[in-house]
């Protein structure tokens, strides 16, 4: 019987662990591209891992989230970083952009 985070591509011989970027849920007969917006970081994973916010993976297959940079906000874990407008800011892992305080620029 195929397990939890295994696959299990011929009936007559016992699952195979996944790599890490992918995963395989129960009764797998493949493992599965860890998707956009989320990491695999370790083998044998039932599941992907969503990114947390201030985090981004814009494409498949990755094994860590990337923290978004300063000067950007990411706030959809599965697309590119989007550059704060004038008159904002943000620091290293911002989800959002911040309006400058009255008396700065």
């Amino acid at each position: 019987m195929c397990v939890l985070s295994r696959r299990c591509p011929n009936k007559d011989s016992g699952p195979l662990p996944c790599p890490n970027t992918t995963y395989g849920p129960g009764g797998s007969l493949d493992c599965q591209v860890c998707p956009a917006g989320s990491h695999c970081p370790s083998a044998k994973l039932s599941t992907h891992i969503p990114c947390r916010n201030g985090t981004y993976t814009d494409s498949e297959g990755h094994d860590e989230c990337i923290q978004c940079p300063a000067g950007f906000k990411c706030p959809n874990p599965a697309t590119s970083p989007v550059s704060c407008e004038n008159g904002t800011f943000s620091f290293l892992g911002s989800s959002q952009c911040t309006i400058c305080p009255a008396g700065y620029r």
